[in-house]
């Protein structure tokens, strides 16, 4: 398609925004929410972690979190400077629209894992119309909508080959239009 392929020179520069090479390293310490977790308090196991953590030893900077709530990262920041949160987000699946907006509030990156859907990609015809009038892919619109959702989203998906990762590099080039933006928004 004819707006999902970008060549080395567009591509140069994209890293900082797009794959989040240009914010420090964190170190992650992943607060599941399973059985000890359900998105409650932290479990002491991991309290007791992040106060051992080598960012209190001065080993490293900063710290992220992974499948947290607002509550534990609110809790985690009482504890060690916390840079950046990764937790499933996408087109479809918006469970954290209010913590991402807190997250930007604060200057803290926000990392959606499964980006494209996962293990089960993207699929809508709401997606494929937009795309289609877009003249890209949807999964490059999909991409595209949470560059465009806030500034503090950076993207890291999956990749199979280099003509994938191209077309994903475009997404950081496509503006979907606001009357576009608002289909794809009234997917959930």
């Amino acid at each position: 398609m004819s707006r999902c392929h970008v060549g080395p020179s567009h591509a140069q520069g994209l890293g900082s925004k797009f794959f989040g090479t240009g914010r420090r390293a964190a170190v992650a310490v992943c607060a599941r929410q399973d059985e000890q977790c359900n998105g409650g308090p932290l479990p002491p196991i991991l309290i007791d972690e992040i106060h051992e953590s080598p960012q209190q030893q001065g080993l490293i900077r900063h710290l992220g979190l992974s499948n947290v709530t607002a509550a534990q990262v609110k809790q985690a920041q009482g504890i060690a400077n916390v840079v950046c949160v990764q937790n499933h987000y996408n087109l479809t699946h918006r469970g954290d629209e209010s913590l991402i907006a807190d997250l930007n509030r604060q200057g803290i990156a926000y990392v959606p894992f499964f980006p494209l859907g996962g293990f089960t990609p993207l699929q809508s015809q709401t997606l494929s119309t937009v795309a289609a009038r877009l003249e890209a892919s949807p999964l490059c619109v999909a991409l595209a909508w949470l560059l465009q959702r806030a500034p503090n989203l950076l993207l890291i998906p999956g990749t199979s080959s280099v003509a994938h990762l191209r077309e994903n590099l475009t997404a950081s080039e496509l503006r979907i239009p606001a009357p576009m933006l608002a289909e794809l928004d009234a997917l959930v």
